[in-house]
C-alpha cells in the first residue's frame, strides 16, 4: 500500500494562508481548506497506522495484543485546525 503523502495543493493552502490570515480570505477558500483538511487527516492517519504496525513489529508475539489494545486508545486524530488558526505570529 503506498503511504499517503501531503499533496503541494495542501502546502500552498497553508502558505497562502499565512500571507493572508483573514477570515474574509478563509471563507471564500474554503474548499480548498476541506480539500487540506482532508489530505493532512488521510496523511496523519497513515503514519499513525505504519508507526503503530512498526512498534507492534518490534514488540514481544506475548505482548502483542497488549500494545495493540493500549496503543488503540492513545490515537488521537490530527487536529488540523489549530495549524489554521488565525494566529497574528505566523
Amino acid at each position: 500500500m503506498p503511504a499517503t503523502v501531503i499533496a503541494p495543493e495542501t502546502l500552498q493552502f497553508l502558505q497562502n494562508l499565512r500571507e493572508n490570515n483573514n477570515k474574509e480570505w478563509f471563507a471564500a477558500h474554503k474548499a480548498a481548506y476541506d480539500l487540506a483538511h482532508d489530505n493532512m487527516k488521510a496523511f496523519a492517519q497513515d503514519l499513525q497506522a505504519r508507526m503503530c504496525a512498526l512498534h507492534l513489529a518490534k514488540a514481544a508475539p506475548s505482548d502483542e495484543a497488549q500494545q495493540r489494545q493500549h496503543l488503540k486508545h492513545r490515537a488521537p486524530e490530527a487536529d488540523f485546525k489549530r495549524v489554521v488558526a488565525f494566529r497574528q505570529d505566523l
